[in-house]
């Protein structure tokens, strides 16, 4: 029975499998909840001490990080099994996809916190902080519009087409952004 090939795995080939993932898994969710950094971020921002970028880096660990770290765990636990080609392709399309959302929610949110924090510095100089956080949603379709296209393309999706219709909604969002820009 120990000899038996499963989809060209044997079984304690497996066991290492789940094994490996449990163990990450346990990791991952210990550091998550009692990691030093996490819990001095944690702390601060229960008693009001932290600052914006303290609150922006524990949104990040917790909604992007942590689960970037979940799906890396997967992904090394599948390594150390055989997979059909087409099972591999599949798993690393899935990576592609999860790398580019987890960049891609870091960006937007590295933006969105540099423009709240922009705006916070210039309140008393009479800013118009409502032209800025207007800013933000094109920001954010356009940083997933462009996510959206690599990721077809790195799964092999010709995107010339799309890439194309991005170019003139560019120059569209542009001329409609002139006004907001220029305030």
């Amino acid at each position: 029975m120990t000899q038996s090939l499963f989809y060209g795995n044997e079984p304690v080939n497996y066991a290492i499998a789940l094994g490996t993932l449990l163990a990450l898994v346990v990791l991952v969710t210990l550091g998550a909840r009692f990691g030093p950094l996490v819990n001095t971020l944690r702390r601060r921002r229960s008693r009001n001490r932290a600052t914006a970028l303290e609150c922006y880096l524990l949104d990040q660990l917790e909604r992007t990080l942590v689960p970037l770290a979940y799906v890396a765990a997967l992904f090394i636990a599948f390594s150390t099994l055989h997979l059909a080609p087409a099972a591999r392709h599949v798993l690393d399309m899935v990576g592609i996809a999860v790398l580019v959302w987890a960049v891609v929610r870091g960006a937007v949110g590295l933006f969105r916190f540099a423009i709240e924090s922009y705006i916070t510095r210039n309140t008393e100089r009479g800013l118009s902080s409502a032209n800025l956080r207007a800013f933000v949603p094109f920001v954010n379709v356009i940083a997933w519009g462009f996510a959206l296209v690599f990721v077809l393309d790195a799964w092999g999706f010709h995107v010339t087409a799309i890439v194309a219709g991005l170019g003139i909604g560019g120059v569209a969002v542009a001329l409609a952004a002139q006004s907001i820009l220029r305030d």
